[in-house]
């Protein structure tokens, strides 16, 4: 016993930020997806008793990623700059390459909401994000600090923290009597020259 039935597209409604990608054949799920026309549906012949589901795809939104203020680093890859990707789905900010820049480190990724910038949380090996309506990132990258200690015979003369790179090196030059100061070097056997000053 053959019937022919009309699935109809005006009996799906999708959820907010989801559309109606067609029905499974629940007998069949590797079948392709019967998408009905709009006016005429999908007419299917049924020989035994069929199960049908509506299969709903979230709705295509995009991911910005950049770097803050433009300074300290860059994005490597356009795994996911800029890019669309449906929304619900889960996405590694990581996968945009965040390359610190001589001096920086990265150290970490915020999300614009409302009017303000908030953390995002390291999770299960990265910066994990559920794609929605406010999907704008930024990776942030911070000036590394160093400290360099002075030492002069032996003992230390002094210490500076610096910050960023290039950093300047200028730090009071030491006197001693019947002695002319020859320079800075960063190895205790004076191979390593870091300048007069």
């Amino acid at each position: 016993y053959l019937s022919t039935v009309n699935l109809m597209l005006a009996t799906v409604i999708p959820n907010s930020n989801y559309h109606f990608a067609g029905w499974q054949d629940n007998n069949n799920p590797s079948a392709p997806l019967l998408v009905p026309d709009l006016l005429t549906g999908a007419r299917i012949t049924v020989d035994q008793n069929e199960s049908y589901i509506a299969i709903f795809e979230g709705d295509s939104k995009t991911v910005h990623a950049y770097v803050k203020d433009g300074t300290g680093g860059s994005l490597t890859s356009s795994g996911n700059v800029n890019k669309d990707f449906p929304y619900g789905t889960s996405v590694n900010l990581n996968d945009a390459g965040p390359q610190a820049s001589a001096g920086y480190q990265f150290s970490g990724w915020e999300k614009y909401s409302g009017s303000q910038w908030i953390p995002v949380t390291y999770a299960s090996g990265g910066y994990w994000i559920t794609v929605g309506d406010s999907n704008e990132y930024r990776a942030v990258f911070m000036p590394i600090t160093y400290t360099v200690d002075y030492v002069v015979d032996g003992s230390q003369y002094g210490s500076s923290s610096i910050v960023g790179y290039p950093y300047i090196f200028n730090p009071t030059i030491p006197t001693r009597s019947n002695y002319t100061f020859h320079g800075w070097y960063k190895d205790p056997g004076y191979l390593t020259s870091v300048g007069s000053s």
